[in-house]
């Protein structure tokens, strides 16, 4: 049994700790322990690629590659000042390879880490539908939630993920400067491959299987032959958005803000209903 921390009055167990030899140090002594963006390696800056202009990737690529998306899947573990730290494999997504709007990277903070840690605990449990999270100004929160449903989407087969805001206006330039902008930054092995446009300023399709002339050669990390069936978009501000789709995974922002006859009460509870699946 790993090490169980309270937050927000939720009993939160941490995995536990791995070997030494398994937590990064950045190869730095105690007191330069600290979270750091590392760049890719160098043995990226030329990609073989085949004669139809698919990227083909050595065997040391794809183990790097392959490492980092089961870091996604399943956490971190680096040293903070000596001490063993665990971070939810969507905060590493977040922190390693997350773009903001102003071509920064995101800056490691623990309220960043509590919530993380809080939003994995609750989303492991079966009859939780998702959380409702107040925050200040300039917390960074809208950056951390685009991240989430755009990496949800883009590492998961058949998810849909949706997102409205307080306006339709907001909701679009929620998704055209913060999840497709983002996306656009992502290394490549965490770019499905696109049906549509990459600018489109409505949604993100990832539903491209490869031709017959392909399948015996190496689809991208997080593609597969049949495609990842997966859409990303935004619909607007009204209380009948999304009502007759299926959602995976949903980004409402400012429900405080809807407008007086989209109270979010009613609407909350019609999206809610397109999260679950049969009885």
């Amino acid at each position: 049994m790993g090490e169980k921390i309270r937050i927000y009055n939720t009993d939160i167990e941490i995995p536990d700790v791995p070997p030494h030899e398994e937590i990064e140090d950045w190869g730095m002594p105690k007191e330069e322990q600290y979270w750091r963006r590392k760049p890719l390696p160098s043995m990226f800056k030329f990609l073989n690629k085949d004669a139809d202009g698919n990227i083909e990737l050595t065997i040391e690529q794809e183990r790097y590659a392959s490492k980092e998306f089961h870091r996604i899947k399943n956490g971190f573990w680096f040293y903070n000042n000596g001490e063993p730290t665990y971070i939810t494999g969507r905060h590493y997504y977040y922190l390693q390879y997350w773009t903001l709007e102003n071509r920064k990277a995101p800056e490691y903070r623990e309220t960043s880490r509590n919530y993380y840690l809080y939003l994995e605990h609750w989303y492991n449990v079966y009859w939780c539908l998702g959380i409702i999270r107040g925050k200040s100004r300039r917390s960074g929160a809208s950056s951390e939630a685009s991240a989430n449903i755009t990496g949800h989407v883009t590492t998961n087969k058949n998810a849909r993920g949706g997102h409205v805001s307080k306006t339709s206006s907001d909701a679009r330039k929620m998704f055209i400067y913060r999840m497709q902008f983002g996306f656009r930054h992502l290394p490549f092995f965490l770019q499905p491959t696109l049906a549509n446009d990459k600018d489109s300023k409505t949604e993100l399709v990832f539903n491209v299987p490869l031709s017959k002339s392909k399948k015996t050669k190496k689809a991208q990390l997080i593609d597969e032959v049949e495609g990842l069936n997966s859409i990303l978009d935004y619909q607007p501000t009204a209380t009948n958005s999304y009502d007759s789709e299926r959602l995976t995974w949903f980004f409402g922002d400012e429900g405080g803000k809807y407008p007086a006859d989209v109270p979010f009460s009613q609407f909350i509870s019609i999206i809610l209903e397109t999260l679950v699946e049969g009885a």
